[in-house]
């Protein structure tokens, strides 16, 4: 029986929550670029451009407190009303994102592995 020996063995060098920031601050002008043709490419048909960007979650702010601080009286344990719906908008927007962008890459995932008989 022919028995392969290995010489290499492939592990991790560092933790799972370890960020290389010198890398990232090194190649700041292409995460820049990446950014902003992100940004650019998002906004590019709307009337308010990027400032939609901040302005929809103001709006929901602004909504929730109304609704929930002012109408219904519902207090926030001495937190500002207003940090309170921003912190849980911001929460909420970055999970659905997260969740929508998953959904999306097991479609195309599926679509690229299946054969035509798969469809």
């Amino acid at each position: 029986m022919n028995e392969e020996k290995w010489t290499e063995e492939i592990t991790p060098k560092r933790g799972i929550f370890d960020f290389k920031l010198k890398e990232l601050w090194r190649y700041r002008d292409l995460v820049w670029m990446f950014v902003r043709r992100d940004i650019v490419s998002m906004y590019k048909q709307t009337v308010l451009g990027p400032l939609w960007f901040f302005i929809s979650p103001l709006m929901t702010v602004i909504m929730f407190t109304f609704v929930f601080n002012t109408i219904a009286g519902i207090k926030t344990d001495g937190i500002p009303a207003p940090i309170f719906y921003l912190t849980g908008t911001t929460l909420w927007n970055y999970f659905q994102q997260s969740f929508t962008s998953s959904t999306g890459t097991d479609t195309l995932f599926r679509t690229l592995s299946c054969s035509p008989e798969c469809s």
